[in-house]
């Protein structure tokens, strides 16, 4: 059984930094994220982005359903070097690269064989923890089609997730709720999610300075109140809702 967050953390060193939202409670630091800036290409499990390479899956991938011109433009200035994959492959790549399981499945067959607790969002009350994957069904053929994984929460409890988005996106970090997912469930199959932390226990971190996040002084909006579960600035407030004034001025 491996350990959920190890796979997270990996995850996310491969996630555009920029698409971090700020104020972001993270389970690295935000200089983790981001080092090995993974591109998307469909029906991929890390292969290297050079020309070879994407003339190969334009041909066999992209061809009927996107022109030239327009593939050119997302995939003209990848790295020679650098890596792609798809949205499952991105757990497919750990498992096999990292962990040397060799593993290449698609996203519903995780959710079938793999995950436990699992069923629409709206029908699930307990909370989200890091690890767990999020899954968007398709109405036209009952199957999941995208899948993505819990890697942080911003300051109001809500999802953040870690996925390859597509070819226009590459590997991300996107918050829940822009998104459609329809399905849930803990990959208990294959990983452990004993120390994997929800949101209490994420932001508790956090506060106590044993968290990371992508700067938690960004926490508060520009207007109004906030909800406060991290350091800001040198001290640390309670966690609690505080106006922004006396956020300011404790900073001073």
């Amino acid at each position: 059984m491996y350990k959920v967050l190890d796979f997270i953390r990996r995850a996310l060193s491969h996630a555009k930094r920029e698409s971090i939202p700020e104020g972001a409670l993270l389970p690295v630091k935000l200089e983790e994220c981001g080092t090995e800036k993974w591109e998307y290409l469909y029906g991929s499990v890390r292969v290297q982005t050079n020309r070879d390479t994407i003339d190969r899956y334009f041909t066999d991938h992209y061809s009927k359903s996107m022109s030239r011109e327009k593939y050119d433009s997302y995939t003209g200035n990848w790295p020679k070097d650098g890596y792609a994959t798809d949205c499952q492959g991105l757990l497919d790549a750990y498992m096999t690269c990292d962990l040397g399981e060799k593993t290449d499945i698609n996203a519903d067959m995780n959710y079938k064989y793999w995950c436990e607790d699992k069923g629409e969002c709206r029908s699930i009350s307990r909370e989200f923890v890091l690890g767990e994957a999020v899954f968007m069904r398709s109405e036209s053929t009952g199957r999941m089609h995208h899948v993505g994984w819990v890697c942080g929460f911003m300051p109001d409890g809500e999802p953040l997730i870690v996925e390859a988005r597509g070819i226009a996106y590459g590997v991300v970090v996107t918050r829940f709720n822009s998104r459609g997912w329809t399905h849930r469930g803990l990959m208990k199959a294959k990983f452990d999610y004993e120390d994997a932390p929800g949101f209490a226990e994420l932001s508790a971190k956090s506060g106590d300075g044993e968290g990371e996040g992508s700067g938690p002084e960004h926490a508060a909006p520009k207007e109004g109140f906030a909800e406060v579960c991290a350091v800001l600035g040198d001290f640390i407030l309670e966690s609690g809702r505080y106006s922004l004034a006396v956020i300011r001025s404790e900073r001073k």
